[in-house]
This record gives C-alpha cells, sequence and structure tokens, in this order.
C-alpha cells in the first residue's frame, strides 16, 4: 500500500473541516442589517409625530397644533392645549401610549393618555416652539 496517498488525502480532509465550520457559521448569521432595533424605530416615531404637529397645519391660515399649543400655554388657557395635544395625539397615534409634557417653563403633563409607570421600552421625542421645550413620551 502507497502511504504518501493515504497521507494526501488526509490533509485534504482535514483541511476542509475548517472550511466547513466557516461556511456553517456565516449561513447561521442574520443578514438583516437594515432594519433598525425596536428602541430606535420608537424614537424616530416620537420625533417624526412632533415634527407633524409642528408643520401640519389643516387650512393654510391656520396655526399648526403646536403652534396652537403654545399660544394655549402662553395664556395659560391650559384646558386648551390639553385638548388641542389630546386629540391631535388621539387622531395620529392610534393604540400607542403617549405622555406630552413641557421641560422648559411648566415642567408638567399637557396630555396623557396612560401612566408611565406601567410603561415598557419608552421613546421620547423634543421639540421647541416659542420659548417651551416638549418631549413626548411614546410606548406600547
Amino acid at each position: 500500500m502507497d502511504n504518501k496517498g493515504f497521507i494526501f488525502t488526509l490533509d485534504a480532509v482535514l483541511a476542509v473541516i475548517p472550511v466547513f465550520i466557516i461556511l456553517t457559521a456565516v449561513t447561521y448569521i442574520s443578514s438583516d442589517f437594515s432594519a433598525p432595533a425596536p428602541q430606535i424605530r420608537a424614537s424616530n416615531e416620537a420625533h417624526d409625530i412632533l415634527e407633524t404637529m409642528a408643520t401640519y397645519k389643516s387650512t393654510p391660515t391656520d396655526f399648526t397644533a403646536l403652534q396652537s399649543v403654545t399660544d394655549a400655554l402662553k395664556t395659560k388657557n391650559y384646558d386648551s392645549a390639553e385638548q388641542i395635544a389630546g386629540s391631535y395625539f388621539n387622531k395620529t397615534m392610534g393604540s400607542l401610549k403617549y405622555n406630552f409634557t413641557e421641560v422648559n417653563q411648566l415642567n408638567t403633563t399637557i396630555a396623557a393618555n396612560a401612566d408611565m409607570k406601567n410603561g415598557r421600552n419608552i421613546a421620547v421625542g423634543v421639540k421647541n416652539c416659542g420659548g417651551y421645550t416638549f418631549k413626548l413620551y411614546i410606548w406600547d
């Protein structure tokens, strides 16, 4: 029997084993790198909701919803600010829970549909308007 052929074959088989290990490892790695983490997606959604609130006008001559809230706060009409914000969020956010707070001057909640103590994975968006800083907390 020719030992040179056996050793050459054994060497080739042993060389293929690491290739199979690497191929198996690469196969099980997830290739979906484009999908953001749920927390990042929720944070982007909170920012988008506030940005829409700051730019959307129901008619061209109206104020935006955020400007209307700011004007109501400046005149100390807190009930009107709550009604404007609550109405806007209830129409646009569906089943999401929210807490809309002013944190710069009043440091108070303007509108909310749930208690944040019970929330998990809370995302926040921040927007300034008329000297007020608003934070919108959202969660499922």
